[in-house]
């Protein structure tokens, strides 16, 4: 299976945290990365760190029992690491960290990978078995895929809707071809892990997204209001 391979890595010297991370934004909205947002850079919440850390090789159990073979989630006082390798050979690895100088300046240092099949070769149902070999639904409310790749190439679904986990270490994809369907799993999505229908701001970053197939540009654009 041929991959493709997306990655950039900023450095910036001489800055502090919040020019750091609006420089990172700024680079971010001009690559137009569908596989990374610009908004989820949060000097407080990255300066805050979390208390969820983890590295899990799952080469032992197989692909039947894991939904990847290698994950990993690293969140501490600036510095933060996400690293997922999938059964089939796509990569997401994210890290963001900060060497202080002083008490207020240092160096900023961002990088992000994601690799993921050649639109070519991949359909919706090659991602989606790679994702869940057990099943392969496309049901989100009782098979969730957290760690399928999210690109700009159409997947066989006109609606794609981005599912993000609880941990906040992953997503999911699921493609559907009408946007009544898009909303069902939306809702079902978000109240099957404890949020409300219409999300709050601090639920936001995991509730579901709708996204809309744009024949003109090629790729996948975020509707407005989700």
């Amino acid at each position: 299976m041929k991959l493709i391979r997306e990655e950039i890595e900023l450095t910036r010297h001489n800055v502090t945290p919040a020019q750091f991370t609006a420089y990172v934004r700024q680079v971010l909205r001009k690559k137009s990365f569908t596989w990374i947002c610009a908004e989820d850079i949060n000097t407080r919440e990255w300066a805050r760190g979390g208390d969820i850390e983890f590295d899990i090789d799952n080469r032992k159990i197989g692909p039947e029992h894991s939904a990847c073979e290698h994950e990993k989630s690293v969140s501490r006082p600036y510095f933060s690491q996400t690293y997922i390798k999938n059964w089939d050979g796509t990569v997401y690895n994210h890290i963001m960290e900060f060497d202080f100088y002083d008490e207020k300046t240092g160096t900023g240092y961002f990088y992000a990978l994601n690799t993921y099949p050649d639109s070519e070769e991949a359909t919706a149902d090659d991602v989606i078995n790679e994702a869940d070999r057990n099943e392969g639904k496309k049901d989100m409310t009782t098979n969730i895929l957290p760690y399928t790749s999210f690109d700009y190439y159409k997947r066989g679904g006109a609606y794609a809707v981005r599912m993000y986990t609880r941990r906040g270490d992953g997503y999911g994809v699921a493609y559907v071809d009408t946007l009544k369907e898009a909303e069902t799993i939306r809702t079902n999505y978000g109240l099957a892990i404890g949020l409300e229908p219409e999300p709050t701001y601090k639920d936001f970053a995991y509730y579901p997204t709708i996204w809309k197939w744009d024949d003109d540009t090629n790729h996948y654009d975020r509707m407005l209001g989700y």
